[in-house]
């Protein structure tokens, strides 16, 4: 996943947007929006966020939701749980969206868990990735995690 900054200068460009007018159509100051593109300053409250969606016309689900994700303001109430059809195998399936569209796992029932949590542990922990890469793998992981205690309804409480 990119980091907001990423996220937000390209939507705006895709927009055909300048800060100055992104940042009339939100309510926000230019300068503020330039130091978020340059990643000089963090990502703003969801509702700002919010706001930066819809004048960037992000509001289709798996757009907005990446949005959220990569603001690192992303809600429970963000994602998807419908059970849906696989259109390729029609039969049900988990859809979550992450990066521009949604993943689709038809059958979850054939992985190991400890094949899975070993498979996991070798992507955050490979030198041969770079750090910055795993960094974002685990920031995809958490935001993962969070679905996955909603959909399960297992929501913890974490000091």
């Amino acid at each position: 996943m990119k980091n907001f900054a990423t996220v937000l200068k390209e939507a705006r460009k895709r927009a055909r947007l300048t800060q100055k007018e992104l940042a009339s159509r939100t309510g926000l100051d230019h300068s503020y929006i330039s130091k978020i593109e340059r990643a000089a300053s963090d990502p703003p409250s969801r509702d700002k966020v919010l706001a930066m969606a819809e004048a960037l016309g992000l509001m289709e689900k798996a757009r907005l939701v990446y949005f959220l994700l990569a603001a690192g303001c992303a809600g429970l109430e963000d994602f998807d749980t419908s059970e849906e059809v696989s259109q390729e195998e029609n039969r049900p399936g988990i859809n979550f969206p992450f990066a521009d569209g949604a993943y689709n796992f038809p059958d979850i029932s054939k992985i190991e868990e400890s094949e899975l949590i070993e498979r996991i542990r070798q992507l955050l922990n490979n030198s041969a990735i770079p750090l910055d890469k795993r960094k974002e793998n685990k920031i995809v992981l958490q935001s993962f995690t969070t679905w996955l205690e909603y959909k399960t309804n297992i929501i913890y409480k974490y000091e």
